[in-house]
């Protein structure tokens, strides 16, 4: 995956938790960053192209938040249910895991030039909406 994100045109930076911090570094080029610790999403997707996930729930909504498209590579079956869904709005395209590893830094590039799924993405309901404080929900649906 880093060897295809590397042949990406312009600058990427790649969360990779549960890497040890000496690995990332080892990983970081001029042009990839590899980060081995939690970031905010939302000061890095407002400069961002492109997203790719495995398709989390929670990064998903913070991509569409900011109006950016998803390259989704699903692992777990929530994760392509979810995926299914971005797609299917078109906002995003998903990796086919049969799909040979030598055709993967050609389907990102294809994603990145993607205008439809950038459109879509745009164009999202969640497009510009902050989550709401779930504290501050569960305590108005108890009344308190």
């Amino acid at each position: 995956m880093l060897d295809a994100i590397s042949k990406l045109p312009g600058e990427s930076i790649v969360v990779a938790l549960g890497l040890a911090p000496a690995q990332a570094a080892a990983c970081t080029t001029a042009k990839t960053q590899v980060l081995a610790q939690p970031v905010a999403l939302a000061p890095l997707l407002a400069e961002c192209d492109l997203c790719i996930c495995h398709g989390g729930p929670g990064t998903i909504a913070h991509s569409l938040r900011a109006g950016v498209p998803l390259a989704l590579v699903p692992e777990h079956l929530e994760q392509v249910l979810v995926a299914r869904q971005v797609a299917s709005a078109g906002a995003a395209v998903i990796w086919a895991p049969e799909a040979a590893a030598t055709g993967l830094a050609r389907w990102l590039a294809e994603a990145a030039a993607n205008e439809s799924i950038r459109k879509a993405a745009a164009a999202s309901a969640l497009r510009g909406r902050m989550p709401r404080d779930a504290a501050a929900r569960v305590a108005a649906m108890l009344g308190a």
